[in-house]
């Protein structure tokens, strides 16, 4: 008898221990949680919008009066100066208004994967930052960004709300800016796919008829027709993140950069 109550207790300190170590593993995690998006926070802040402004002024005088007429166009624009400072990996600043990815962008073509699993400053980060595939350039025909899908809703999480039509209508834009000035790209495909998908190798093309076949291929794909048809010579950005239960899921929303 007694070395059952014994048995017993052993388990319920184990059990005990067990549930301890989880509870502390969730804080852990919720802290971790906390601390890199107050890193993302921080760097947002020092991203100052600078207002341009553009004053057309028209005089005219009669019987000695002067009136003066201004119009005053106003444009928004990120000052990413400081943060390419801090770390010249930094290429640009990506967001989709009114949705949690609003992050820096990153960029190394000599190590691909740098950070995937490294925040903004080259600590370790299950979060990682958002980064361009090493294949591209800023000129490239297909501009690819990956970044995690992360529970906490952070990240490029918010990508697969886009299997959902109405949130597409919703969220219509994404803004790409680097130092050359703000782009803003229509999504016109989503696609949920694996990391085996042939769109992956489009990057850029050298004809007319190559890039209209992948754009055939990528409307094809897309689990909603938008109504916009890229012509060669437009340029796309494509965000990609983890998507389903498959290891490999993907899914792929795809853009078209605003004619200026």
């Amino acid at each position: 008898m007694k070395k059952k109550k014994n048995n017993s207790k052993t388990y319920i300190l184990l059990l005990s221990a067990v549930a301890l170590l989880c509870a502390l593993l969730s804080v852990k995690h919720i802290v971790s949680e906390k601390r890199e998006q107050k890193k993302f926070n921080d760097l947002s802040k020092i991203i100052t919008l600078d207002d341009i402004h553009s004053i057309e002024t028209a005089e005219s005088q009669t019987n000695s009066s002067k009136t003066v007429e201004s119009d005053t166009k106003q444009k928004r624009k990120r000052n990413l100066s400081e943060l390419i400072n801090k770390n010249n990996d930094c290429i640009g600043w990506i967001s989709i208004p009114d949705t949690a990815v609003d992050y820096p962008v990153m960029h190394t073509p000599n190590n691909p994967k740098e950070y995937l699993y490294k925040n903004f400053y080259g600590y370790y980060s299950q979060w990682g930052v958002p980064f361009l595939d090493s294949r591209c350039d800023l000129e490239c025909d297909n501009l690819i960004v990956y970044g995690h899908n992360m529970h906490d809703g952070t990240m490029f999480s918010s990508l697969c709300y886009y299997a959902n039509y109405s949130y597409c209508l919703a969220h219509p834009v994404i803004e790409f800016e680097t130092e050359n000035g703000c782009e803003k790209y229509n999504i016109f495909a989503v696609i949920p796919t694996t990391t085996n998908d042939e769109i992956y190798k489009f990057v850029s093309v050298y004809t007319e008829q190559d890039y209209d076949k992948v754009i055939k291929t990528i409307k094809k794909k897309s689990k909603f027709d938008f109504g916009i048809t890229p012509e060669y010579g437009d340029r796309l950005l494509t965000l990609s993140t983890c998507y389903g239960s498959n290891n490999n899921g993907r899914i792929l929303i795809i853009a078209r950069m605003e004619a200026d």
